[in-house]
């Protein structure tokens, strides 16, 4: 049996719609040396025809592996795949994206001469199906393409990126990396930085290697105030991992960025644009920025940006100003940039 190279993870649950073309995209993978590909697909207690698509691909493709479980959740559905993974990496890929026809050999070009921990990658953007070229996700601010020792990265870098990225499996295997299951926002940048201060060198390449689509129905696009409480959970995990693994990080700017990105995806910035204030909305705004790990960023942007820009403009407001004014100051602002395009 051929030595597989890399292993493609994709959770499913309800993707019936979208998973045709991530399908397609997977059978399109091929790397110009030959080395074998796998690709797991996890139906993860699907209630429509999720499972049928899946088995259907794998009569066709015998690089597929199906595992069908109960519903768990997609944390518990790409560590399902991740136990069985045999690629030297692995690339975690939801069900309604898809990869670029060169994704697999852009990927090995990147880490034939070296065995980079990580990669990083950019991806296209997709909105609600339409494909515009001008649009696209740009990972990694401050650097080039090229390997990076993990601390370097992390001092060139803007901000640590949460996608998209294949890990050597190794990395994963050897430091006991999962995916936490009881986090449900923000767990994929969790899963990243617990592995990036286990990692020694990280790649980056500017090339595009997926396809990202943008549903209003995703988890980043809609507003659930019991779920979102979860996302103080997430930079907890966050910070003990890197308390732990590597505390010097702790003092990067692109670390701080990251925290204060991620929590602010899940928190104010998502909701003006969705909501009107809510009791429920601000209960839930407060007790984020009670958090003693995010009042510290907040804090730090405060020093670090100190002048007219949007950074500190908004730690500002969100450290001093009550938050039903805060929120209303920014849903005006929203409204007066809609009018203004």
């Amino acid at each position: 049996m051929r030595n597989v190279y890399i292993s493609y993870i994709v959770p499913c649950y309800n993707i019936q719609t979208y998973l045709q073309r991530c399908l397609d995209s997977l059978s399109s993978q091929s790397v110009e040396n030959g080395s074998a590909i796998e690709y797991i697909l996890v139906n993860d207690g699907s209630t429509d025809d999720t499972l049928s698509l899946l088995k259907e691909f794998a009569e066709k493709d015998k690089r597929a592996i199906v595992i069908d479980q109960q519903n768990q959740g997609v944390s518990a559905a790409r560590n399902a795949g991740l136990r069985v993974a045999r690629g030297e990496y692995v690339f975690f890929l939801d069900g309604d994206d898809y990869l670029t026809d060169d994704a697999t050999q852009i990927i090995y070009d990147v880490c034939k001469s070296n065995e980079p921990d990580i990669v990083v990658a950019n991806a296209f953007i997709v909105q609600e199906g339409k494909w515009d070229a001008k649009k696209d996700w740009k990972t990694c601010f401050g650097i080039e393409s090229g390997l990076f020792k993990t601390l370097e990265f992390a001092s060139l870098v803007k901000s640590l990126p949460i996608s998209f990225k294949a890990y050597r499996r190794e990395l994963l295997e050897n430091n006991k990396i999962f995916y936490n299951e009881d986090l449900m926002i923000g767990e994929v940048y969790a899963f990243f930085i617990h592995a990036m201060t286990c990692s020694n060198h990280i790649a980056f390449t500017d090339k595009r290697i997926m396809n990202y689509l943008v549903r209003k129905s995703s988890v980043m696009r809609t507003v659930d105030v019991e779920r979102d409480k979860l996302i103080i959970k997430t930079i907890h995990d966050v910070d003990e991992n890197v308390r732990k693994q590597m505390p010097v990080l702790l003092d990067y700017s692109s670390y701080k960025l990251g925290l204060y990105n991620i929590v602010n995806s899940f928190s104010i910035f998502n909701y003006v644009k969705k909501s009107s204030y809510t009791h429920e909305i601000g209960s839930l705004l407060k007790a984020i920025r009670k958090d003693s790990i995010y009042r510290e960023v907040q804090k730090y942007f405060i020093c670090k940006n100190f002048g007219i820009n949007r950074i500190f403009f908004s730690s500002l407001l969100l450290n001093f100003l009550p938050v039903s004014i805060i929120y209303y100051l920014l849903r005006i602002r929203n409204r007066i940039k809609d009018v203004l395009k």
